[in-house]
């Protein structure tokens, strides 16, 4: 009875290791377990064992650390002026300047840090689906429903062009981090290129 007692218990911890063996394999980057061959005591002594790879990479290094915080992110402000949906919103390079475009046909500008509306530009007959602005801080691009892309100086509000070879709603648009190029995508497939001249 003891014998059987003491070979359960051996069973169970050669499970354990076989187990543990296992996973460390695997996040070494091979699978290992134990040979299950009979040894043949009449052949010749096998030769000496090679010397292991050791592995040099601590676990953290070999397994992704998926448990990071969340970042801390909280509500600071709320916006509100629009009278229908926002569908789009840039903030300017500089960080100073939020501007928003809505299906009410406008385009707002407010104020990063305070949540002030600074300024409504108005020009578009439809609705708004998407604004840019460059990295200069110095524009707004706006793109609308009404099939045209509106340039707009972003410190005064004033509209310096209207670009109107669309023949369809436009649903995106976007400027080069150098300032020279607009592009724009409308719902018949086509996107435009527009090179802008200092």
């Amino acid at each position: 009875m003891l014998h059987s007692v003491v070979a359960k218990k051996a069973v169970k911890l050669n499970k354990k290791y076989v187990i543990h063996f296992f996973v460390i394999g695997l996040l070494g980057g091979c699978i290992m377990a134990p040979s299950t061959k009979p040894v043949d005591t009449t052949s010749e002594p096998s030769p000496p064992p090679t010397t292991p790879v050791v592995d040099t990479l601590k676990q953290e290094e070999r397994v992704p650390n998926l448990s990071l915080p969340n970042p801390k992110i909280s509500l600071v402000n709320t916006l509100l002026g629009h009278t229908s949906s926002v569908r789009s919103l840039a903030i300017s390079p500089d960080n100073t300047t939020i501007v928003s475009g809505s299906y009410d046909n406008t385009i707002k500008v407010w104020d990063l840090a305070t949540g002030q509306l600074k300024a409504t530009l108005t020009g578009h007959s439809s609705e708004i689906e998407s604004v840019a602005i460059s990295t200069d801080n110095s524009t707004i691009v706006s793109a609308s429903g009404d099939k045209t892309v509106k340039v707009w100086d972003l410190k005064t509000g004033e509209l310096k062009a209207t670009l109107t070879n669309h023949k369809d709603w436009i649903w995106s648009v976007a400027v080069s981090s150098d300032n020279t190029a607009i592009v724009s995508g409308t719902t018949d497939n086509i996107i435009n290129l527009w090179k802008v001249s200092p």
